[in-house]
């Protein structure tokens, strides 16, 4: 005899919603993952509950699909788009990364069977190769409850990455008057349950399906009891998430890491700053800071001989030497200056005499040219007026900035 558990959970994995795709591949696959803003999420240490695992790809797939963790980036890239006002990345309004379904497989079954039986189902009721769309699945035998996850991408994957949303995965909406409600073809619990009985019956063994209970009773149901252990799993990443990000707060080489990512110098108070979200105090705090600028990476930056004014790292200054021996190489070459028509364009802008020699100097035929001037004292303007005199001689004008203000100066100017 056969209980067939009827069981499953469908959960939405939302974009910028506090949850990450990634991170549950990580615990479904009880692997290691980087996600796409670079957050670690490591689960080996509770390898021992899987039971099998697989990733379910679609024909037409990039070859790099064969690997989780980039497709599972790339689904959350695919929900991010540069918000207009600001110039920065940020998550699709209403996201949805992926489906996530937890389903209680059957104790009694033997493990070949219950993962005989999810790929079955799998490829009746998902289909990932009709909708091309991604699977990937793992089965756990947590505590003598064996149960898997799914985790379902909601766009198509095809040659050139994940495309347009797998819209005839959508629920099937009935309506009733006023209400609406998912329509009988959208019970899994239903289909899951009926699927066993089916499967079981072509073996030949009879299965039992177990009804789910509408009130209360002293005993639970496996379906119950999985609803405990889906928290239980909830809870368990949240604490992951927590170690692990505690980890990278007081770890020397990610706190290098975020110094340098926006400057390349940085200082004591720098330091001090980034200590303050390590939450250690006295001798643990001291000794982690003088780890970090005693770091065999750190260099130490000294002006006229004097004291120290800051640090950098190797790696940033081999950065700035490289761009540094790229300008000196572009700089030996040269292009030919405006025309007549660009010249003229530029004679009739308004601009000051010191403001008309940096335009001067940045169109003279020079393969890269530098502009330097403190705040205010119209840099932006000059090189708008250059813009437009390169645009009167056909040129494309393509303007760059580090800073979301000058992104949106430059946008405001066209």
């Amino acid at each position: 005899m056969r209980l067939a558990s009827r069981f499953v959970r469908v959960e939405i994995v939302k974009a910028g919603a506090g949850s990450s795709a990634t991170g549950l591949s990580a615990y479904i696959a009880r692997d290691i993952r980087q996600d796409q803003s670079g957050t670690p999420f490591n689960f080996v240490h509770k390898a021992d509950e899987l039971e099998a695992r697989g990733l379910i790809l679609p024909r037409g797939a990039p070859e790099w699909a064969a690997d989780a963790a980039q497709v599972w980036r790339a689904a959350e890239r695919a929900e991010q788009t540069i918000d207009r006002q600001t110039g920065e990345l940020r998550w699709k309004k209403n996201g949805q990364i992926a489906k996530h379904m937890t389903i209680a497989l059957p104790r009694e079954a033997t493990e070949e069977q219950r993962e005989a039986m999810l790929m079955e189902f799998v490829a009746r009721e998902i289909d990932s190769q009709k909708h091309g769309v991604v699977v990937e699945w793992a089965i756990h035998r947590e505590e003598n409850n064996p149960h898997a996850h799914l985790l379902i991408s909601t766009r198509t994957l095809a040659g050139n990455g994940f495309g347009k949303k797998a819209r005839a995965m959508n629920p099937e909406f009935a309506s009733k008057g006023d209400r609406h409600f998912i329509g009988e073809a959208e019970n899994w619990d239903n289909r899951w349950a009926e699927f066993q009985k089916e499967y079981f019956e072509r073996l030949g063994i009879a299965a039992d399906i177990r009804d789910r209970k509408a009130v209360p009773e002293e005993h639970y149901t496996r379906g119950q009891l999985l609803n405990d252990r889906v928290i239980a799993d909830r809870a368990e990443i949240a604490r992951a998430n927590a170690v692990v990000e505690q980890a990278r707060l007081r770890d020397q080489d990610e706190i290098l890491e975020r110094l340098t990512a926006q400057k390349s110098v940085f200082t004591a108070r720098d330091v001090r700053q980034a200590l303050n979200k390590s939450g250690l105090e006295g001798e643990q705090r001291e000794a982690l800071e003088a780890r970090i600028i005693g770091h065999a990476d750190v260099v130490p930056l000294v002006a006229d001989g004097r004291d120290e004014i800051g640090w950098t790292t190797r790696q940033v200054r081999d950065e700035e030497m490289a761009i540094i021996g790229a300008a000196e190489r572009i700089g030996e070459s040269s292009d030919r200056a405006l025309g007549r028509t660009g010249r003229e364009r530029l004679a009739r802008a308004d601009l000051t005499a010191e403001q008309r020699a940096a335009a001067a100097h940045a169109t003279d035929g020079r393969q890269i040219s530098i502009v330097i001037g403190r705040a205010g004292t119209g840099k932006s303007h000059t090189l708008n007026s250059a813009r437009h005199a390169f645009e009167a001689e056909g040129y494309r004008v393509i303007g760059l900035a580090p800073t979301n203000a000058v992104v949106a100066d430059l946008r405001k100017d066209g």
